[in-house]
């Protein structure tokens, strides 16, 4: 059955079609509703360096191999982006769906989440978490703590943006999985009801060509518009008269 046919099934069974098309679209807005809308925060973590204002103190300086803000913005993206400081962010009340790049001396975050509140939180656990290990890499390579390089969130995000592109590809699938139950439960209904419908009764003895059962060859002969007829032994039989 092509598409053609079965639209017009449905068109038939009008009755059967609307009360299907009006729940498929009840369930669609349940099921947009049961979907919570995602929230997305886009932000800049700079690299910042120290400032100094004497030669005794840039000379300190240059000794910090993580003052360049382009090479070290890399590396903490790499790390941003490792399991270990996904699961200290969750651990901590934040959530692991973020994305870190590096760009220009700054980590740019993505974080998409439930709620605002929680992608904001999320912004600042990770910066925290990073801050931690860049401050131990530069300790561990015996920088004084007045000339190490930090990560500020001067640029920090104040707000986000709702995005409802889950809720309704939801709510588009489920329609139209429900529109198509309903022309197939149309088509199936209409099926049922054919198949029911009683058809005209032929007595056996039709098909065969036979006379009906008790009935007088010579009375119906009589009758029959040729003065002989033929049973269906083949014997042939004329009318008698008196």
């Amino acid at each position: 059955m092509d598409l053609l046919a079965a639209l017009r099934i449905a068109l038939r069974r009008w009755y059967i079609l609307i009360p299907l098309i009006a729940l498929t679209a009840l369930g669609g807005l349940a099921v947009r509703t049961q979907i919570k809308p995602s929230w997305e925060v886009d932000g800049l973590l700079p690299i910042v360096t120290p400032y100094v204002s004497t030669q005794e103190a840039s000379d300190q300086l240059k000794h910090n191999t993580l003052i360049d803000a382009g090479g070290t913005s890399t590396l903490m993206g790499l790390l941003g982006d490792s399991p270990e400081v996904r699961q200290a962010v969750e651990k901590r009340g934040g959530d692991a769906n973020y994305v870190v790049s590096a760009s220009s001396g700054s980590i740019t975050v993505k974080i998409k989440t439930d709620s605002v509140a929680r992608a904001l939180a999320t912004y600042q656990i990770l910066r925290d978490e990073l801050n931690i290990r860049l401050d131990a890499l530069q300790r561990s390579i015996g920088v004084p703590g007045a000339y190490r390089a930090t990560i500020s969130d001067a640029l920090a995000p104040t707000g986000g943006l709702s995005s409802n592109t889950g809720r309704t590809r939801a709510m588009l699938g489920s329609l139209g999985l429900g529109i198509a139950l309903s022309f197939a439960t149309c088509v199936f209904a209409d099926y049922l009801l054919t198949r029911r419908r009683p058809g005209r009764h032929i007595p056996p003895w039709a098909l065969e060509g036979d006379q009906p059962p008790n009935s007088n060859p010579a009375a119906d002969g009589a009758h029959h518009p040729n003065s002989a007829y033929t049973n269906r032994h083949g014997t042939a039989a004329r009318q008698t008269g008196t």
